[in-house]
């Protein structure tokens, strides 16, 4: 994957921080370290989608997420990998 094709939310602090605190997402963050950023997209939308919809809390741990990627300059402003 060498763009990821949602749309991102802002998101409020408070919500990021109470969503971020999962032990699951933890696992799941943990597990993306070191690999290609192609492939952490693909693990995050699989992760998105674990269910048949999109869990609020996921949206939110994999939108910021995907905002780090870009604060880290492995995605631009168009969310596509540089790096």
């Amino acid at each position: 994957m060498d763009k990821w094709p949602y749309e991102i939310q802002h998101l409020d602090m408070g919500e990021i921080l109470r969503a971020v605190a999962s032990n699951r997402w933890q696992n799941v963050r943990k597990s993306l370290k070191g690999l290609p950023t192609s492939q952490k997209l693909i693990a995050l939308q699989m992760w998105l989608f674990e269910g048949q919809d999109p869990e609020e809390d996921r949206v939110i741990q994999v939108h910021n997420y995907i905002n780090a990627l870009k604060r880290g300059g492995q995605l631009n402003l168009n969310n596509e990998v540089v790096r």
